[in-house]
C-alpha cells in the first residue's frame, strides 16, 4: 500500500523579485509613458497597491494605470510637477508586507 503524506504549504511573507527604478522625463522630448514594475513572491500569493509620495493614487484620472494585476504602474503625459515625486509599490499577504519606492523627476519643465 501506498501512504500519502499531506503536503503543508508554509505561509511565507512577500519578498520582492523586481523592484521599480527611477525615471526621468525630459518635458520638451516628445510624450512617452512612464512604467515602474514590481514583482514579489509570497504564499499566499502577494496583493499589489501604489502610492504616490504619502498619497493614494487617483486611478479615475487618466494619467494613471494598472497593468498585470497591479504589479506595473503607467504614467501618461503631460508631465508635470504634480506627477513628479517618490512612488512606492507595496505588497502585502497574511503574513507580511514590504515596501519598495522609485522616484520620477521631470527635467526641462517652463523651458
Amino acid at each position: 500500500m501506498f501512504e500519502s503524506t499531506p503536503t503543508l504549504r508554509s505561509s511565507v511573507a512577500p519578498v520582492f523579485t523586481t523592484r521599480p527604478q527611477d525615471a526621468t522625463v525630459d518635458a520638451d522630448s516628445p510624450p512617452v509613458e512612464v512604467n515602474f514594475s514590481c514583482r514579489a513572491e509570497g504564499t499566499p500569493g502577494p496583493t499589489y497597491i501604489w502610492r504616490k509620495g504619502n498619497s493614494s493614487i487617483n486611478f479615475h484620472s487618466s494619467q494613471y494605470q494598472l497593468r498585470d494585476d497591479g504589479r506595473e504602474l503607467v504614467i501618461q503625459p503631460p508631465f508635470n510637477d504634480g506627477v513628479s515625486g517618490k512612488y512606492t509599490c507595496i505588497v502585502f499577504n497574511s503574513v507580511g508586507s514590504a515596501e519598495a519606492s522609485a522616484v520620477l523627476q521631470i527635467i526641462n519643465q517652463g523651458g
